[in-house]
Parts: C-alpha cells; sequence; structure tokens
C-alpha cells in the first residue's frame, strides 16, 4: 500500500500546477483494449469514478469517454493525434512513442496498472517451445511489431536464436483481436494453431483439452506491467486538475480491487458480460504474478533491449524518463 500512498501525493501535488486564468478541457478522453489488464478501467466507467472525483475537485462539467478498440496502434495514433488524452498501452509502445515524440511534446507514462502474464499458447502439440515454430506456424496478437506481445516475442526469439535473430519469427505474426483470436483457437482448423495472448483469454484457451503454455512474456524480461496509462505532455500540462482527478480515481479502483476483488469481479462481469463465473474471475485475478499495482515494472528491460535492437534511436537514462512523476519506484 505504501507505493498505493506514494501515488496520492503525487496526485495531490499534480492538481496545484494548474495555469492561472486557463480552463481546463471538459472531457476526458480514455482510450484501452479488451481483457482483464484494463479491469481499473472498466471499473471506473461503470461506477463514475472519476466522475466522483471530479465534483469533489470542482470540475463538475467534465465528461469522461471510455473508447474501447481492438488493438494497440489505434490506441498509439490515438495519443499522438489528439484523440485519445489518457491511453492505456503496451510498455513497448510508450517507449516508441516516448522516442518518436521526445522534447516539450513527449508522450509519457501516468501510471501502470497492474502485472500479470502475457502467455505464448499453442494448440499444435509439436510447438512445445519458441525454437518449435516452423515458417508456415501463425501466431496471433492483436498487432503486429506494434503491440506488447510482439516485442516479448521478439525478445524470446533473440533469446533462443541469437540477438541477430530477434526477428525471426515476425512473420509468423497475424493481427488479430484477443477475443477472435480466442474463438479461432478454441474452434480450430483455421489459419494460426498459436495465439499469445492475456487474460482472461488466456485462461479460457488453457481449459481446452491440447492448449498448452509454449512460453510466458516472464521469460522474456520478468514480471513486468501490462499496460502503461500515458499522455501527451501538452495535455498533462494544460490539464492538471484533470489529470489528478483522473489518477485519484484510478488509486481508489486499484484499492477497492485489492480490498474487496469479490465486488470489483461482479462488476467487471456485469459490465463485460464475459462468460464465466465469480469463482473463475477471482481465480484469474490471484493467479500466478498477477498484482493489482500502479508501480510500473518492467520498463527498463524492456528499453534496453529496444535500443540493442534498434527499435529506438534513443536510449532513456533511467525508467524514469518514460514516465511523469506520479509513478511508483520500481521500473526495471
Amino acid at each position: 500500500m505504501l507505493l498505493l500512498r506514494s501515488l496520492a501525493i503525487a496526485v495531490l501535488s499534480l492538481a496545484c500546477l494548474t495555469t492561472p486564468g486557463r480552463a481546463e478541457s471538459d472531457r476526458l478522453r480514455i482510450g484501452m483494449q479488451n481483457g482483464l489488464p484494463y479491469m481499473q478501467l472498466v471499473l471506473m466507467r461503470e461506477r463514475d469514478t472519476v466522475g466522483a472525483r471530479a465534483r469533489e475537485a470542482g470540475l463538475t462539467s467534465l465528461r469522461t469517454e471510455f473508447v474501447t478498440v481492438g488493438g494497440p496502434a489505434v490506441l498509439n495514433d490515438g495519443l499522438i493525434s489528439g484523440e485519445i488524452d489518457v491511453g492505456a498501452v503496451g510498455m513497448s509502445n510508450l517507449i516508441t512513442m516516448w522516442d518518436k515524440t521526445r522534447g516539450a511534446g513527449a508522450i509519457r507514462g501516468l501510471s501502470g496498472m497492474n502485472v500479470m502474464p502475457l502467455l505464448l499458447i499453442s494448440s499444435d502439440a509439436r510447438i512445445k517451445t519458441i525454437a518449435d515454430y516452423a515458417p508456415a506456424d501463425r501466431i496471433a496478437l492483436p498487432s503486429v511489431k506494434v503491440s506488447m506481445q510482439a516485442m516479448m516475442l521478439d525478445i524470446l526469439a533473440a533469446k533462443t536464436f541469437g540477438e541477430a535473430e530477434y526477428r525471426k519469427l515476425d512473420p509468423n505474426t497475424v493481427s488479430i483481436g484477443h477475443p477472435d483470436a480466442t474463438a479461432g483457437l478454441i474452434a480450430g482448423g483455421g489459419a494460426f494453431t498459436s495465439h499469445f495472448s492475456s487474460l482472461p483469454y488466456q485462461y479460457f484457451e488453457l481449459a481446452q483439452p491440447g492448449v498448452h503454455v509454449v512460453a510466458s512474456s516472464f521469460d522474456a524480461i520478468g514480471p513486468h506491467s501490462v499496460s502503461a496509462l500515458s499522455a501527451t505532455t501538452k495535455f498533462r500540462t494544460e490539464n492538471p486538475k484533470t489529470v489528478a482527478v483522473f489518477l485519484a480515481a484510478l488509486y481508489d479502483t486499484t484499492v477497492s480491487i485489492r480490498e474487496n476483488p469479490r465486488a470489483a469481479a461482479e462488476t467487471y462481469l456485469r459490465a463485460t458480460r464475459d462468460k464465466m463465473t465469480i469463482d473463475e474471475l477471482l481465480a484469474m485475478m490471484s493467479g500466478p504474478g498477477v498484482v493489482f499495482n500502479l508501480e510500473p515494472q518492467g520498463a527498463g528491460n524492456t528499453a534496453d533491449f529496444m535500443f540493442k535492437a534498434g527499435a529506438i534511436k534513443h536510449k532513456p537514462d533511467s525508467w524514469r524518463d518514460l514516465y511523469f512523476d506520479t509513478v511508483g519506484t520500481n521500473g526495471s
């Protein structure tokens, strides 16, 4: 809870940065994808947590819009174009955008959300390790080359085939959203037999006969945040009270998940209509490696690989370069 308290203090400090005489935006557009990594945002939408915090802060006209998209490429474009104010993007996406927008207008992370393993899953009995993929074997993931799963696959390939061969499995990948990829893998007979997945989809897939784990993203960089809540420096500078309200609502929601996971699970299922029981969802929420914590993890290791591989031109001196000052203490 110490890290959550640290964020609460940072939020209060941020709220004091308002530029005198300048009105803040009356709209906050939040971008996300489907799946358990976005649980806090789903709960914030359903419970109007941002609205409650906004009213407390005197931002009575603030309207919050949650936009759900099928892959990270749309979120990246939305942040860069200004169509999305805060986006839950994979760490590799944050690092890429930070590299491309360095300077006064840089996109940086506001907070982590949770730590969860992303599992590479296959229904092909022949494929047991990364080394078993043949050129014709297809791997479904949210967005080729730019998704968190795509970057984790590159790191796993580098560890298996050598650093110079980190892109060896890129031609095997196809862009398919998690819900469709899960349905296709379970149905079988499709163009792909592997899916670099996330919760809850990997849980459903592994419940099927013959479906098994090939590798985990934790094998690539250790425990890591799945998403980084990110924004442009311009939006944060011009809307400090709005950002502070959002982070306070995020803090409230994260605490509520930890203190009352069953209520959180009930709200999540009511909102998403996912086909699972409360007990199944609670099992996922308390599963191996799953932690609801706002402290970023894994950004430093991911950035080191991306710079070494030439995926980014500038190497951050520290993982903290990638984030604003409203984060925890461990981004390794």
